[in-house]
C-alpha cells in the first residue's frame, strides 16, 4: 500500500480510499463528506490554525475508513449488534489507524483517525483519553459525526429534529463532548449552520 501512495497525491489517495468507502457502503459515503463539511464549517467558526482546519477536513473524509475491513452482515444487521459484533465494530478506529500509517503522509490523520472515537469524560474507546488528552481535530470530529448521526434515521434510536441538535450537543458537553466546542458548535448552528443542518436532514 505504501508504495502505492507514493506514486499518487495524497487528495487522490484520499479520493480512492473515499470511492472505496462508497462501494463498501454508499449510504458511509454520504456519512463522510456531511461530517467533513459540518467539521470543517465548525473549525472555521471556532478559528482554528489553517494546520488544525487542514487536519480536522482529512481526518473527517477518513474517520471510519477502518469499517473497510467490518462485513456487510455487521454493517447491515437489522437487529441489535451482539457484544461481540459491537466490539468487533469498535475496531475500526484501530484499524483505520494502522491502514493510514502505511500510507506516505498521514500519520497525523493516523493518529487522530484512532482518537474520534474517544469521549471528554474518558468513557470512549479505544485508549479511554479523556478531556485534553484527546487531539483537538478527533474532538471536533467527534462532534460533527455526532450531529450527522443525530440527523440521519436509524434502526437504534429515536428521530432527531434539526432543532433538537443544539439541545443535543449542550446536553452531552462535559461527558460526551468537549465542552467548550459543544458551547461552540452551539452558536454556529445559531449563528450560520441552521440551514446545513436542515439539508443534511433532508
Amino acid at each position: 500500500m505504501a508504495a502505492v501512495a507514493g506514486a499518487v497525491s495524497q487528495p487522490q489517495m484520499i479520493r480512492r480510499l473515499l470511492e472505496g468507502i462508497i462501494a463498501h457502503d454508499r449510504s458511509a459515503g454520504r456519512h463522510h463528506l456531511a461530517v467533513r463539511s459540518l467539521a470543517v464549517s465548525l473549525a472555521e467558526y471556532g478559528d482554528v490554525s489553517t494546520l488544525t482546519r487542514h487536519r480536522v477536513e482529512r481526518t473527517a473524509l477518513l474517520h471510519d475508513v477502518g469499517k473497510l475491513s467490518v462485513p456487510d452482515r455487521i454493517l447491515d444487521k437489522p437487529s441489535d449488534l451482539t457484544d461481540d459484533e459491537y466490539a468487533f465494530v469498535q475496531q475500526h478506529c484501530l484499524i483505520g489507524e494502522r491502514l493510514l500509517s502505511k500510507l506516505g503522509g498521514f500519520e497525523a490523520e493516523a493518529r487522530l483517525v484512532r482518537s474520534h472515537h474517544e469521549r471528554w469524560d474518558g468513557d470512549g474507546y479505544p485508549d479511554g483519553l479523556a478531556g485534553t488528552d484527546i487531539p483537538l481535530p478527533s474532538r471536533i470530529v467527534h462532534i460533527a459525526d455526532a450531529i450527522d448521526v443525530m440527523l440521519q434515521p436509524h434502526r437504534y434510536k429515536d428521530d432527531c429534529r434539526v432543532e433538537d441538535v443544539p439541545l443535543e450537543l449542550s446536553h452531552c458537553a462535559a461527558s460526551q463532548f468537549d465542552p467548550d466546542w459543544s458551547r461552540r458548535a452551539v452558536r454556529w448552528i445559531a449563528a450560520d449552520g441552521l440551514d446545513a443542518l436542515g439539508d443534511l436532514a433532508a
